[in-house]
């Protein structure tokens, strides 16, 4: 790194090792701020006209309020599999968990 700027070496060694363990915790983020219940349902409780609904408060509302407790089930799965989805397509092309013994 003779000779490189402070800049060059951010980027060329710094970042590249970075990269791997900021990954999971921007997917953890992403999981949890998808999954935020308690702010859009206690603020607004899907008003006006269900605008502020988002999927976790709709699952909730399938089962507590119109009481589809199957279909809210159904639903909390297609919310998962949704999830590992995006994570698997982030993970994928972040390249994240790439072995670098090769």
């Amino acid at each position: 790194m003779d000779g490189a700027s402070p800049w060059q070496k951010f980027r060329n060694v710094t970042i590249p090792f970075l990269r791997p363990a900021m990954l999971p915790y921007a997917i953890y983020g992403f999981v949890i701020t998808f999954n935020l219940f308690f702010l859009p349902f206690f603020m607004t409780q899907g008003e006006p006209f269900g605008r502020t609904e988002i999927l976790v408060t709709q699952a909730y509302r399938l089962a507590y309020e119109r009481r589809l407790f199957g279909v809210a089930a159904a639903f909390s799965v297609y919310l998962f599999f949704l999830l590992l989805v995006v994570t698997l397509i982030t993970n994928r092309m972040a390249k994240a968990t790439k072995s670098y013994a090769d």
